[in-house]
Parts: C-alpha cells; sequence; structure tokens
C-alpha cells in the first residue's frame, strides 16, 4: 500500500521530519505522497501543495487567530476530499489539527474500511493545549479512535487517551538532521560578540517551557558566561520584549545576544557550532523528544538537558549524552552548567548515539508495524 503523509505547515521541525521520512520510505522502495500548504519553501515530486498556506502576512494578531482557525477548518476536509479519490493507503498524521477534532474525525471514520490511519505523537503530552484537559481528553481520545497506529519517540506518559487506545503502540526513533552549511557571516559576527567568553545557547522556536527565566536569573553567578537566544516566537503569547526587560532587570542585558529570528537552515548552523553549551533545559511539564537534539547530534555538542519525564531525557540518560540534572532548580543549573564545561566524554557519546538514530530504522518500523497491523 502507499503512504500519504498530511503535515499542515510548511516550516519547522514537524515540516524537516516529514520530509525526511517521505524521502527515506521513497529511498526504501515505498510509493509515497506528502500532503503539505499550498506554499513550501521546497519542491520534490512527491508533494502535494494542497492544503491552505500557514504564512499569513499580517502583523494582526486578530486576523492571524481568525486565518489559524480557518485552517483547522478547512485543511481537514481539504485532506478527506483528497483521500476520497485515493486507493487504499497508509495515512500518517506527521500533525494533527486537535481543536477541531470533533468536526473531522467523524468524516475520517467513514474513510477505515478503505484506508489504514496513523498518527506521530511528536508532542504527546497534549493536556496544556488550548481547551483544557477535559477538552484535550475528549478530543484526544477521538482522535486516537481513528488510529491503528500511534508512533512515538521513546516514552510515552500514561494519559486517558493513550490507556485507553485499542490499536497499536510503537516506538521509533528520530533521525537525524545533517547540517548545512554555516552562515559564515554570522558566524563571525557572533563570534565577536562572544568573545573570550562560555557561550550558552538555547535555540529553536521561543516557547516559554524553555526556562529562559530562570536561565537569566542564573547569569550573574556565571563569570565569563553568555547567553545566545536564538530563534522565533512559538506563538503570539511569547513577549520577547518582556524577556529583554527582565533581563535588563536582573541587570543581565548585556551578557545576552538575542537573535529572535526565523533562522535559515544555514544560521541554525552557525549558531549552534559558535556556543559552547546548548541548554535543553525544559521545565518538568516538558514531556516530548526534541528534535533540536536531532541537529546537535552531527555537530557533537555539549548539552545540558533537564531530567523531565521525556522522550529526551530518556535517550540522554541511555547515552549519557551531556549533563542531566534536576528541572527548575537555579542552583542545580548553575552547578550543571559549570560541570558540563569540565565534561569530555560528550564527543564519544554521541558516536554511539548517532549509530542509533537514523531514518532508514524510523521507516524500517513504520513500514513493518503497518504490514502487521
Amino acid at each position: 500500500m502507499p503512504f500519504i503523509i498530511y503535515n499542515p505547515n510548511s516550516r519547522g521541525g514537524n515540516y524537516k521530519y516529514a520530509i525526511h521520512t517521505a524521502d527515506e520510505l521513497l529511498r526504501q522502495g515505498q510509493d509515497i505522497s506528502l500532503v503539505l500548504p499550498s506554499i513550501t519553501p521546497d519542491n520534490k515530486e512527491y508533494f502535494k501543495t494542497i492544503l491552505l498556506s500557514d504564512q499569513l502576512k499580517t502583523n494582526s494578531v486578530i486576523l492571524k487567530k481568525i486565518y489559524f482557525l480557518l485552517r483547522i477548518i478547512l485543511n481537514p476536509f481539504i485532506f478527506f476530499i483528497y483521500l476520497l479519490k485515493q486507493k487504499p493507503a497508509n495515512i500518517i498524521f506527521n500533525d494533527f489539527d486537535q481543536l477541531t477534532a470533533i468536526i473531522w474525525v467523524p468524516l475520517f471514520r467513514l474513510l477505515k474500511p478503505k484506508h489504514k490511519f496513523s498518527v506521530i505523537l511528536h508532542d504527546p503530552d497534549r493536556d496544556d493545549y488550548p481547551g483544557g484537559v477535559r477538552f484535550t481528553n475528549f478530543s484526544m481520545k477521538l482522535i486516537m479512535g481513528l488510529m491503528n497506529v500511534a508512533f512515538y519517540h521513546e516514552r510515552l506518559p500514561s494519559k486517558p487517551y493513550y490507556n485507553s487506545f485499542k490499536g497499536n503502540l510503537t516506538s521509533i526513533p528520530h533521525g537525524l538532521y545533517e547540517p548545512e552549511q554555516e552562515d559564515q557571516k554570522l558566524s563571525e559576527w557572533l563570534a565577536a560578540r562572544k568573545g573570550e567568553d562560555y557561550l550558552l545557547c538555547v535555540p529553536g522556536n521561543i516557547r516559554m517551557e524553555k526556562n529562559y527565566k530562570l536561565i537569566i536569573e542564573s547569569l550573574p553567578k556565571l563569570k565569563n558566561c553568555k547567553l545566545l537566544i536564538a530563534g522565533s516566537p512559538a506563538n503570539s503569547s511569547v513577549n520577547i520584549d518582556e524577556l529583554k526587560q527582565y533581563a535588563a532587570s536582573k541587570g543581565v542585558d548585556d551578557k545576552i545576544i538575542w537573535l529572535t529570528k526565523y533562522l535559515t537552515e544555514e544560521e541554525f548552523t552557525s549558531v549552534l557550532k559558535v556556543s559552547d553549551l546548548i541548554l535543553l533545559y525544559y521545565k518538568t511539564s516538558f514531556k516530548s523528544q526534541s528534535g533540536i537534539l536531532n541537529q546537535i547530534a552531527p555537530l557533537k555538542k555539549n548539552v545540558l538537558i533537564s531530567d523531565t519525564e521525556s522522550g529526551l531525557t530518556e535517550l540522554a540518560r541511555r547515552f549519557d549524552l551531556g549533563t542531566i540534572i534536576m528541572p527548575d532548580n537555579k542552583i542545580a543549573l548553575i552547578n550543571g552548567i559549570k560541570s558540563a564545561n569540565e565534561n569530555t566524554n560528550y564527543i564519544n557519546n554521541w558516536n554511539k548515539y548517532i549509530k542509533f538514530a537514523s531514518w532508514e530504522k524510523q521507516c524500517t518500523v513504520i513500514i513493518n508495524t503497518f504490514e502487521n497491523s
């Protein structure tokens, strides 16, 4: 059976994941279609760019919210109509529209005699999503009830919507993202700003579960350290100016390099290369894998990771990646950064992880799971 992947975004971690998965499925001889928004930065033969664009050129928060609502209502309908015309296939929801599940899930149930459905749970803990826990339990039970297979990375939290799932729960590795060539001008600019200091970095989409305020609070106790915050706000609720004001109130605004924009692949490589220690110091509530780990791996950078109930922490502990410390604790963070600076074994441990994390293994598991479901 052919594979059809649904991915309603045209950039970011899920977009990259979908393309790498599709490429590897194709390499392994599978017939593949990747359903995407109408505007994407890439162009491949298997792309089906039929969904609404996720790039709205406006600064109006209200218009962005209205358009987001429109997308999560209409995109599932567009995908449903597309599937109506396709021969039997293995369907992979690489992302899904949870808020409107009550509308679209009943429609897709009509297609179950024809297609096999699966979901990849990149962010398996859905309790903090809009609508509250009761709505999450309701909407996720609807979504999981549609699926024949649910894929996850390393660790799945105990939630009612998973505990009641009757289908096949399967763990898959997260493949590696080979880095692009660095942006030389940016690398030089960052190196100049860094100077002789030890550069800490919080990379990727700016979202508050990355503990920015606690990290900023710790800077006065970290001599000869600077902090690089690199990425664009994950959503309209993230207030960069508020973070900058907070840094100023702690007297450390001169120790922070702000690169708050959407980073190209080349720019992201520069950010990682120039940094001395990558902080994956997420709050206790973080229960997911982190795609950034798989961008860091090929560069074999030193990392500091919070000890949470997540796939990220489980992998870090299994392969002894970097330094794992207590979450949400300033003293632990300060001591952890100092300890990480003395860690000299992390490069060899990355080599073990790189052998484990491959798209080939990931897609082999996906194919075998569908064949046996």
